[in-house]
């Protein structure tokens, strides 16, 4: 991958942790990451596409992690401790001007990831591409909505139950449709 994408995504975590996402600069992103402003904008639009790509890779390569692990609800909870993980960063990106656009980004990442692991885990199940849509917005748009509220909770989240709940509802579902 592109050193230079890493660098700058890397940097803007930091300074999102430090100062908020709505105090952040361009300048200060290419300044702080030691790189030139045309380099920036090679690579990225605005901030909110560092944000994307760094989430976007961050979900690829838990996919890639929970795809080769044999154990589906063990899978399901390595993510669900990956997001969980994220939560100080996510909080600060939902407090900011731009937390439709997180909430898109969430959104989109999350639909790449269950893409991924449904080709890498299911590609054998016949499912018509209208049926794999909607299983797979519905829930993304749940998981998206429940990380959100949870990552405000003072109450922890527990991966351990969410793992075992969305395996139920989502994969036995699947499984069924497998032995049909």
């Amino acid at each position: 991958m592109n050193e230079i994408k890493y660098k700058v995504s890397e940097t803007m975590r930091v300074l999102m942790m430090k100062k908020g996402l709505d105090k952040l600069t361009v300048k200060e992103l290419v300044e702080q990451s030691g790189i030139s402003r045309q380099a920036f904008y090679y690579h990225f639009k605005d901030i909110l596409d560092v944000i994307e790509w760094t989430y976007e890779i961050d979900l690829v390569e838990t996919a890639k992690k929970c795809s080769e692990m044999r154990d589906i609800q063990a899978s399901i909870k390595t993510f669900a401790d990956e997001i969980v993980k994220h939560y100080p960063e996510m909080r600060r990106l939902l407090s900011s001007k731009l937390r439709a656009e997180t909430e898109m980004i969430l959104l989109r990442s999350l639909r790449k990831f269950f893409g991924l692991i449904i080709k890498a885990k299911y590609s054998d199940i016949d499912y018509d591409e209208t049926e794999k849509e909607f299983i797979v917005d519905f829930f993304v748009c749940g998981m998206v909505a429940y990380f959100i509220e949870h990552c405000f909770s003072s109450q922890a989240t527990d991966t351990e139950t969410f793992s075992k709940e969305i395996y139920k509802l989502v994969i036995s579902r699947i499984n069924n449709k497998g032995s049909d």
